[in-house]
């Protein structure tokens, strides 16, 4: 069977991700943001544009 790839491009706000978090997905992510490998990216100086924080996926 032939196989498609197509890359797409989505643009998510923050808020808008948040809004459609469960619960448990929020508390997950708000361990992760106080982790020290989290809150030194937060300290980290920006050159430019804010910078992507890419989080650990669930396998």
């Amino acid at each position: 069977m032939p196989k498609i790839q197509q890359v797409f491009e989505i643009d998510i706000t923050p808020e808008k991700f948040l809004r459609n978090c469960s619960r448990v997905e929020l508390i997950e992510l708000q361990l992760l943001l106080s982790s020290p490998h989290y809150q030194h990216q937060m300290e980290e100086p920006e050159a430019g544009d804010v910078s992507m924080i890419y989080l650990p996926t669930k396998q």
